[in-house]
C-alpha cells in the first residue's frame, strides 16, 4: 500500500532578489527539499505523530538553488528562495494562474516593491525590555559602509532606526529579528555588559553574582530579570543562577550578560558573531541577512560534532539545536561530522606547530616540518571555505589560517624553503584583510604583519 501524503499549508513572501516561504509543519523530521530552478519538491515525516507531507510548487520564474537555503524550525520549515534575477516583483509564486487552498501571502514578511527602498520596515515598539539605559550604539548601513562607532546612550528615536527588533519567535522565546536588509561586515550593534562575572578554578562566584546583580539600577535589574529563564516556576533563590547559565555570553575566564545581545537565540549555521573589544560587544554580519530573517549566533566552538554539539547545549543552555546542520540526515551528518573533525584535528597540529616557532624560532624544526604543515593549513581552508561553506562562519575570525599562512610564507621566504603552491606573504595578509572586513570595522584589529624572528 503506497503511502498517504498530506498537503501542508505554505506561506510566502517576497524581495526583488528573494522569495521567503514557511512551509507549516510541526516536529518535522527526514526532510527533502529538491530545489531546482524552476521548482522545488518538498517531502518530510513528523516525529511524533508519523505522518507524511508533501508538495511541489513549480515557480513563475526561476530561483538559484546553489544560494537559497532552507532551516528546520520546530513548528514550520524556513526556506529563504534567491531569485535568478533580480528586478521587479513576481506577479505570482507559481506558474499556474489558478488559485490553491493551502498557499497563502506572509503579510508578516511582505513588503510592496514600491517602498521596499522608500519605506523602511516599521520597528515594532520593544515593551518590557526597553534597552534605553544601555550604554550601545546601534550602526547603520550608509552605501555599504558602516559609521565610525561613538559610545552614547540610546533614545526612543533612535530605537525607531535600528536594524532589528526583539520578537517572541515561535518555539524560542524572544529572539532578535531584522528589520531591513542587513549586508555582510555591517557592524548591527554594540552594547556593554549589563555586568561580567569572573570564574574561580572554572566555576561561578556565587558572592560575585549576587554583588553585580545587586549593583544593577532598577531599569538594569528590571532588564535582566525579563531574560529567558528555562525553568520559571522552579526554586526562586536559584533564578539568577538560572538567568545567568541561559543568557549569558562566554568569554575566557568568565562571562558577561547583555539587555539585547543575550537575546540573540543559537544556530550552528550563524549569519552573525560577536567580538569582545575593550569592555563591550560588537555584533557584526558575516553575511547578508534579509529583512524578517532572525538574527543567529553560535554559542559554542565551530567544530563540534553533531553529537558533541548536542550534549554542549543540553548541558550549558538547557536545549536542542534544530538547525539545518543538526536536522541533517544519518549520512550526511556523518559525512558532516568527519570533515569537521579533520579540520579540527589539523588545526590542532597547525596550532603546535606555530606555538613552537613562536617559542624557540628552532631552524631545524622549522625545515622539518614546515612544508606538511603549509599543506595541512591548504586543506582546513579548502574544507572550511568549500565544503563545510557557510557553517564554518566563524572559521577565519576564530582559527585565522591566513594569518597562518602569512607567517609560513614569510618563514619560507626567510629561509629560502621551497613551499609548493605557496605565495607572497603579502597575498595572505591581503586575503586575511579581505575576510576580515566581512566581520566588520569591528575585526580590523585580526590584521597583523608576521613578527617571527628566525635564529
Amino acid at each position: 500500500m503506497s503511502a498517504v501524503y498530506l498537503t501542508p499549508g505554505v506561506r510566502w513572501a517576497q524581495r526583488r532578489n528573494l522569495i521567503f516561504l514557511s512551509i507549516d509543519v510541526t516536529d518535522a523530521d527526514d526532510v527533502i527539499a529538491d530545489m531546482k530552478p524552476t521548482s522545488l519538491n518538498f517531502e518530510c515525516n513528523t516525529k511524533q505523530s508519523n505522518k507524511k507531507y508533501q508538495v511541489k510548487l513549480e515557480f513563475m520564474k526561476e530561483i538559484d538553488p546553489e544560494k537559497s537555503r532552507y532551516a528546520v524550525r520546530p513548528r514550520y520549515i524556513q526556506m529563504i528562495l534567491s531569485k535568478q534575477k533580480e528586478g521587479p516583483y513576481w506577479e505570482r509564486l507559481l506558474a499556474s494562474k489558478g488559485k490553491v487552498p493551502w498557499l497563502k501571502v506572509d503579510f508578516e514578511k511582505w513588503k510592496d516593491d514600491e517602498s521596499e527602498e522608500a519605506q523602511p520596515a516599521k520597528v515594532e515598539k520593544i515593551s518590557n525590555n526597553s534597552v534605553k539605559n544601555v550604554t550601545a550604539t546601534p550602526v547603520r548601513q550608509n552605501e555599504g559602509q558602516t559609521e565610525d562607532i561613538t559610545e552614547k546612550k540610546c533614545t526612543d528615536n533612535e530605537m525607531k532606526a535600528e536594524l532589528f527588533k526583539i520578537v517572541e519567535i515561535l518555539g524560542r522565546g524572544k529572539g532578535i529579528v531584522a528589520t531591513q536588509d542587513i549586508k555582510r561586515g555591517t557592524i548591527v550593534y554594540v552594547e556593554t555588559p549589563l555586568f561580567t562575572t569572573r570564574f574561580n578554578n572554572g566555576l561561578y562566584s556565587i558572592m560575585d553574582i549576587n554583588t553585580k546583580i545587586s549593583g544593577l539600577t532598577k531599569d538594569q535589574y528590571a532588564q535582566f530579570m525579563d531574560l529567558y529563564d528555562p525553568e520559571p516556576t522552579s526554586e526562586p533563590l536559584l533564578k539568577n543562577i538560572r538567568l545567568l547559565n541561559a543568557n549569558s555570553i562566554g568569554e575566557d575566564g568568565g562571562c558577561s550578560v547583555c539587555a539585547v545581545l543575550s537575546r540573540l537565540n543559537h544556530s550552528c549555521l550563524p549569519n552573525s558573531l560577536w567580538l569582545r573589544k575593550d569592555n563591550q560587544y560588537h555584533l557584526s554580519a558575516i553575511r547578508d541577512i534579509v529583512s524578517g530573517e532572525e538574527i543567529l549566533i553560535n554559542y559554542i566552538p565551530a567544530f563540534l560534532t553533531k553529537s558533541e554539539r548536542e550534549a554542549q547545549l543540553l548541558d550549558e543552555k538547557s536545549f536542542q539545536c534544530d538547525c539545518s546542520i543538526c536536522s541533517l540526515d544519518a549520512a550526511a551528518s556523518a559525512a558532516n561530522d568527519v570533515m569537521r573533525m579533520r579540520v579540527r584535528d589539523d588545526h590542532r597540529t597547525i596550532e603546535e606547530f606555530f606555538t613552537e616557532v613562536n617559542r624557540h624560532s628552532n631552524v631545524k624544526y622549522i625545515r622539518k616540518h614546515l612544508a606538511r604543515i603549509v599543506q595541512l593549513t591548504f586543506a582546513c581552508i579548502d574544507i572550511a571555505e568549500n565544503k563545510l561553506k557557510e557553517q564554518a562562519g566563524l572559521f577565519v575570525s576564530e582559527y585565522n589560517m591566513y594569518y597562518k599562512l602569512h607567517c609560513f610564507s614569510s618563514l619560507g621566504k626567510t629561509l629560502k624553503i621551497k613551499l609548493p603552491n605557496i605565495k607572497s606573504p603579502e597575498y595572505y595578509l591581503d586575503r586575511q584583510r579581505e575576510v576580515c572586513s566581512y566581520f566588520g570595522q569591528s575585526f580590523n584589529e585580526l590584521n597583523k604583519p608576521c613578527s617571527f624572528s628566525v635564529k
